[in-house]
């Protein structure tokens, strides 16, 4: 479930203290303004005894200054209330974390090094696979900054993210990931930011369409015409969306988006359209693509060529 954190909580707690404040300030307000209607209606009632309007005179004025004492704590209760508050806003950390010193022994000694099944499971791809996506991404203006203190290498980055692209739930937790690396947690945040958004510079050239003479090639292997093979998969989100969160509820009991995906011959990937709700079915995906409204297009298909789903 998901948890608040005592900064947020405290926050919450402030302003409802804060409201209370105003409403009891409110109410003091309207009880001195009854008090008062009561006051000229005794004078006009007991004009003619003196004495007794001089007594309920001096009564009023007793709780004049009793509501007016009230109306200056109110205030100033309003006011400490609020400045905490806006002590809170402004301050990064609520409370400060122990520190303790982090070893980064394993990344720099014994990750490069690790058997090839070792290495696949902790990245979940194979070394030369992992090699491949550095040199792709490896110059991007990412991971350079005009800051004096360079950010740390690229292949760091890179299995940082793809480490905990392949956990989920408490083994997704970055204490874990913390310990193995020996890393901060805002700076595997960014890792894994960067990471994603290096490859939308080379997205273009490694999935692409192929041409009349690639699909011609694909047609004449397995399937006659097929030039590719689709299906859909679901991405499971970490928790419900606040926004419609039922309509990411798909038919496997969790909250996710569908992709759908088309792959070559050789398991390449040629072609996906994902964003869509995993409440929705594969073919109203696929619909909804922009490859099904260019289907009459000669550009994708060929006379006698289909995807194979």
């Amino acid at each position: 479930m998901p948890r608040q954190s005592d900064r947020v909580t405290i926050g919450k707690q402030l302003e409802q203290l804060i409201e209370l404040q105003i409403l009891d300030d409110d109410s003091t307000s309207s009880s001195e303004s009854d008090l008062e209607m009561l006051d000229l209606l005794s004078i006009d009632a007991d004009s003619a005894d003196s004495a007794d309007s001089a007594d309920s005179s001096s009564d009023s004025d007793r709780d004049e200054d009793i509501l007016d004492d009230s109306d200056t704590d109110c205030e100033d209760d309003i006011a400490d209330l609020d400045a905490l508050r806006e002590v809170l806003q402004h301050s990064r950390y609520f409370t400060k974390g122990d520190k303790w010193e982090k070893s980064s022994d394993f990344l720099y000694q014994f990750f490069l090094d690790l058997p090839d099944d070792s290495f696949r499971q902790l990245t979940r791809m194979s070394r030369d696979s992992f090699y491949c996506i550095l040199d792709l991404i490896g110059d991007h203006s990412v991971f350079h900054n005009n800051s004096p203190k360079p950010q740390a290498a690229v292949f760091v980055q890179l299995a940082v993210a793809l480490d905990r692209f392949g956990h989920e739930g408490n083994g997704a937790c970055l204490d874990c990931s913390m310990l193995l690396w020996g890393i901060s947690h805002g700076s595997m945040v960014n890792y894994t930011n960067r990471v994603m958004i290096a490859p939308e510079s080379c997205m273009g050239q490694e999935i692409a369409w192929p041409d009349r003479q690639g699909r011609a090639t694909i047609a004449a292997l397995g399937f006659p015409g097929c030039v590719g093979l689709v299906d859909g998969t679901l991405v499971k989100l970490s928790q419900r969306s606040r926004d419609d969160g039922e309509t990411y509820f798909d038919r496997k009991s969790n909250y996710s988006l569908n992709v759908q995906v088309i792959c070559d011959q050789h398991k390449r990937v040629i072609y996906f359209f994902a964003g869509m709700l995993g409440s929705c079915h594969d073919q109203t995906c696929l619909r909804r693509s922009g490859l099904w409204r260019r289907l009459d297009s000669a550009q994708l298909f060929d006379r006698g060529r289909f995807a194979w789903r």
